[in-house]
């Protein structure tokens, strides 16, 4: 957001882990030694030469301290990302907070208020007070960034037990009166950068200047003349009078409220972000902050407008996604062209609002199929990573690798599938929006009962389609139309992150997804345009529980491809130990039985085979960006050769660990990526007793797949061949250890910020599909 402060505080100090460490760290003790007393204040404030923000405070904040305060789970919600979130300061009220019965307020930078004022009305406190002299003591932020310098990180490998690590720990959120008591004298080391080295005399020096001097900030840079036409011509595309020209650009904000736009890549000039405004194009942008982007804007006409993208771009939340005058052609053919009239627009209440399949009614379903499939990859992030920066609850619902597909959307399955959509369409209402009762044994019977309702209405479809000649066959997977690389996916969970993939990575996977029409839009108003980060327990659980069973239409389109014996052994092996209906659930009633499957299988292991199948017919559009063909022998083969590193042993892996080869003239980087297996995904509970050490397998990936890594490995190309053996020969945490001892650099090392600049700038060398920085907070203590 442009801020309209010109005086204001920059939360600096970094890489912020804070754990229970408040904000940030560089505290003193408490006879404030080293801390910039009043004559050093002043003395600094009147040097001849300004700090400037943009080319010197910036990438100090953005190297160290967005890499831990970037997202909703920043401590105290210190959100450093943009001067806003300086501005806007600290809270004690975590976002995350599984607990609670009632839900929060929100609290986005840049929507749910539009200045420091509208912050302390919610509650949030200041970092720096501007207001105050620039004392030791007024300043909470220059308590923070002191702490570090006179009470270092101590000269041993690991950290002892007084660091709190992890992102479930508790914060601790003082403000700038309480912070000597709360913080420096309790837990002198809690410094920041937390659990993590200093930084350098340079990067202190010019933040203290800066702070000395006010902590100024310019006004944000004006756009140049290519952005201002971009942004007029978008607009007024998204914004004509007409019913149709309305729906259409409500369909697209729904769809795209949470992307990163960007009008070119090659002359790539920042992002942008599509609001809904009070406000026409050409006045100031009026945001309506509702909760969902599907809630009641309380206005006659609602405007959809673009603006620049502020904030300091983090991998973890970055999905970026380009809209180019092709885009716009694409998006006038799929849905102004086609010969359909909206004679009203939907209301926006629950029901309607809730349930795409009524307020899009009059879109044809395949267009709107077409768009999701454009950007397939896009889609399926925006419930994979969108909403959340973290979520074991809510991941756990998904294996931790499996690929997708999508039905072909001109196929007689897709049109049985879709053909009663206005039929049925009372079923696909959200079940997480009013009913919240914990009560998991009842609502999972009620969402079973729902759920096999549909199930029956999409197979009596079918079965007609079925009297017309239709049969399982390939031709039911979409092709990607011969040039769309969004065809074949793989999704990773990692723990309580996870991430999406073009291409078809790793070993065959355990379970495989088709997804159709419905079942795409029903997964993204769920777990995106419906899922609340702010909500209370009983959403949260209500939407993992309803997604167990998009979960499984996904894996029962994939079992049509197989034949009869074999679908019935994987529903079994999928579901070990489960609810005997869950494993009921899985099967179409009568299709399942009597639609012919018109796949000729010629072994005896026809899931393997099926996929080997797909992959050669979609060889021409499958991605190979993060495979390591492209990488040179000497890497290449070592890490093929981890990928049949398999069993009990893999569970000694972190789930991410990023790796960076240092060769002669080039450096590559890596992500090695454990997967744990399971008996089943039937229940958020226990998820320990349900995992299977000995199918445990692991995937390396060309470039980096996951926001967080756990470890950081560096490794000269000469000995990436030991570095792959040594990891093959781990059997006890000892082994993990020396691994470490010679390969990782840790949270302790002093090299740390010097690697840690060298992998980003590495990475920034990219494409956009890599673009922003990396998330710490989970690195691990080993």
């Amino acid at each position: 957001m442009i801020l309209t402060i010109k005086k204001f505080s920059y939360w600096v100090s970094g890489l912020v882990f804070i754990s229970l460490a408040v904000l940030t760290g560089c505290i003193a003790d408490k006879n404030n030694v080293g801390l910039l007393d009043e004559a050093k204040a002043k003395q600094l404030a009147m040097g001849r030469n300004t700090v400037d923000y943009w080319n010197q405070v910036k990438p100090i904040l953005d190297n160290r301290c967005v890499v831990c305060h970037g997202c909703y789970e920043a401590p105290c919600q210190i959100k450093l990302t943009s001067p806003e979130g300086v501005a806007r300061g600290a809270f004690d009220t975590p976002v995350y907070e599984q607990e609670r019965l009632l839900a929060a307020d929100p609290t986005r930078l840049g929507i749910d208020a539009q200045s420091t004022a509208g912050w302390r009305k919610m509650g949030f406190y200041p970092i720096v007070d501007d207001k105050a002299p620039l004392t030791d003591q007024s300043s909470l932020l220059l308590q923070a960034i002191m702490l570090k310098k006179q009470h270092p990180l101590p000269n041993t490998k690991l950290l002892d037990e007084s660091f709190t690590l992890g992102i479930k720990r508790e914060n601790v959120c003082s403000t700038s009166e309480d912070y000597q008591d709360d913080i420096a004298e309790e837990t002198p080391l809690w410094g920041m950068p937390y659990a993590l080295p200093g930084l350098s005399k340079q990067e202190m020096r010019t933040l203290e200047t800066w702070i000395a001097q006010g902590a100024h900030l310019p006004q944000e840079k004006e756009l140049d003349k290519k952005a201002l036409d971009n942004i007029k011509k978008w607009e007024e595309f998204l914004n004509k009078d007409d019913f149709k020209n309305q729906l259409m650009a409500r369909y697209l904000y729904e769809h795209l409220f949470l992307a990163n736009l960007y009008f070119d890549e090659k002359g790539f000039n920042g992002f942008y972000k599509v609001y809904r405004s009070k406000t026409p194009p050409g006045e100031k942008i009026e945001i309506i902050p509702t909760r969902r982007p599907y809630d009641d804007p309380k206005v006659d006409r609602v405007y959809y407008r673009i603006q620049p993208y502020t904030e300091t771009v983090t991998l973890k939340t970055s999905m970026p996604y380009k809209i180019d005058d092709e885009r716009m052609k694409l998006w006038t053919k799929l849905f102004l062209e086609p010969d359909y009239e909206v004679k009203k627009l939907p209301s926006y209440k629950l029901d309607v609002a809730t349930n795409p399949f009524k307020s899009f009614e009059a879109i044809p379903a395949n267009s709107r199929y077409r768009f999701l499939l454009s950007e397939a990859q896009f889609t399926v992030m925006n419930f994979i990573k969108g909403p959340v920066c973290r979520g074991s609850v809510s991941l756990n619902v998904i294996r931790d690798q499996f690929w997708v597909f999508f039905v072909n959307p001109d196929s007689m399955i897709n049109d049985g599938l879709t053909e009663g959509l206005e039929e049925y369409s009372s079923v696909f209402a959200l079940a997480n929006q009013k009913d919240t009762t914990i009560n998991i044994p009842y609502q999972w019977d009620r969402y079973l009962k729902k759920e096999t309702k549909l199930l029956n209405l999409q197979d009596s479809f079918l079965m007609k389609k079925a009297d017309q000649g239709f049969k399982f066959d390939l031709d039911m997977i979409w092709d990607g139309d011969g040039n769309n690389d969004n065809a074949a996916l793989t999704i990773f969970r990692h723990y309580n992150s996870a991430s999406v993939e073009k291409g078809l990575l790793g070993n065959d996977p355990n379970t495989v997804w088709l997804i159709d029409y419905p079942l795409l839009e029903r997964i993204h108003y769920l777990l995106a345009a419906g899922y609340d980060v702010y909500g209370n327990v009983g959403h949260q659980i209500l939407s993992r529980l309803h997604m167990d069973f998009l979960r499984m239409d996904g894996e029962r389109n994939f079992l049509l491809l197989l034949p009869q014996e074999a679908r019935q052994h994987w529903r079994e092996f999928w579901y070990r130990d489960a609810d005997p209906k869950t494993v009921k659930y899985l099967k179409y009633p009568k299709s399942d039985q009597n639609v012919p499957l018109a796949i000729d299988y010629k072994t005896n292991h026809p899931k393997r085979e099926v996929l080997e199948m797909l992959r050669t017919k979609l060889e021409p559009v499958i991605s190979k960006d993060r495979e390591l063909e492209a990488l040179p022998e000497t890497i290449r083969k070592p890490f093929e050769k981890l990928e049949s590193f398999g069993g009990e042993d893999v569970a000694l892996l972190p789930d991410v660990s990023f790796v960076q080869v240092e060769g002669q003239n080039e450096k590559y980087q890596l992500n090695i990526i454990k997967n744990s297996a399971h008996t089943n995904l039937d229940s958020l509970f226990d998820e320990e007793e349900r995992l299977v050490p000995a199918e445990n397998t692991v995937t390396v990936t060309n470039g980096i797949t996951s926001a967080y890594p756990n470890v950081i490995f560096f490794v000269k190309e000469k000995d990436v061949s030991r570095f792959v053996d040594e990891i093959m020969m781990l059997e006890s945490e000892e082994d993990v250890t020396r691994l470490m001892d010679h390969y990782a650099i840790r949270r302790t090392n002093p090299e740390f910020w010097e690697k840690s600049d060298e992998i980003h700038r590495t990475k920034f060398q990219a494409p956009l599909s890599d673009y922003g920085m990396l998330d710490y907070g989970r690195l691990i203590n080993h």
